[in-house]
């Protein structure tokens, strides 16, 4: 295949996200609803300050829970590419969460569609392709304009899944003692590649997030530039939660099509 195969078109790119989306919704239609069981209400991840400068969430707790209840090894259920969508602007303020900064920005659906307990302990794995990140980086973002971003490691899930690697300082180089992987019970920064190695070529993120439980509330915090938001509010999060699980960069060969080559 040539490289002139693999040039990056967005309307394209959305159109097989929407697909992606699609029969991830028909596979949440095929899963049993099974009760939710929300983690204990003594279960907190609020974010201390740390002698690194910023602030951290112990996440242990959720994390070792989770690990109790469900005894087998997360396994990836469902792959997507990452695409943020439309960005015409509707003039209009945004519907309840997302009303608290009163953007006028566009409206546009959670990347993840609302998800069924039954994906608890599953990934989903999500290919970020660098054309998204630059158009991030360069402030470009309606979802970083609306700020899409409820908690600090352990996020709501209808989170944005490129702001949650923003948050993290995942391009902000390779720091050094930084938990980029913070879902990951048995490795914090389990992250394969470099940034740096990475940002001047053609890549993609290869995103694993893990899928948690409710929590009873999340609290925001500010990190690189980007202040995350609390959601304790008298109506609570109705969805699941979810973390970075694992983190890969690949730079792209573009003689084969992206889509076969990252799963």
């Amino acid at each position: 295949m040539s490289s002139t195969a693999n040039t990056y078109d967005p309307n394209e790119a959305y159109r097989k996200t929407q697909s992606q989306i699609y029969r991830l919704q028909e596979t949440i239609l095929d899963s049993s609803k099974e009760a939710k069981k929300k983690y204990p209400k003594d279960i907190d991840n609020k974010p201390e300050s740390s002698n690194t400068g910023l602030l951290e969430v112990n996440s242990f707790p959720v994390l070792q829970d989770n690990d109790k209840r469900y005894k087998s090894k997360p396994r990836v259920v469902q792959w997507l590419t990452y695409y943020e969508g439309p960005s015409e602007s509707t003039g209009k303020s945004l519907p309840f969460p997302y009303d608290v900064v009163q953007r006028t920005q566009p409206f546009l659906p959670p990347f993840l569609p609302a998800l069924p307990a039954t994906f608890i302990n599953k990934i989903i794995s999500i290919r970020v392709p660098c054309e998204e990140i630059d158009k991030l980086l360069q402030n470009k973002s309606s979802r970083l304009e609306n700020l899409e971003l409820w908690g600090s490691d352990i996020y709501t899930d209808d989170s944005d899944p490129l702001l949650m690697l923003l948050h993290m300082g995942v391009f902000h180089g390779d720091p050094k003692n930084v938990k980029r992987t913070p879902a990951n019970l048995k490795a914090p920064d389990f992250v394969v590649g470099s940034f740096e190695e990475s940002k001047n070529k053609k890549y993609d993120v290869i995103t694993d997030l893990l899928m948690l439980d409710t929590l009873e509330s999340y609290h925001g915090c500010n990190r690189y530039g980007v202040t995350s938001r609390d959601w304790a509010e008298k109506t609570p999060h109705d969805g699941l939660s979810c973390g970075v699980y694992k983190l890969e960069f690949r730079v792209r060969d573009e003689t084969i099509d992206s889509e076969r080559w990252y799963k």
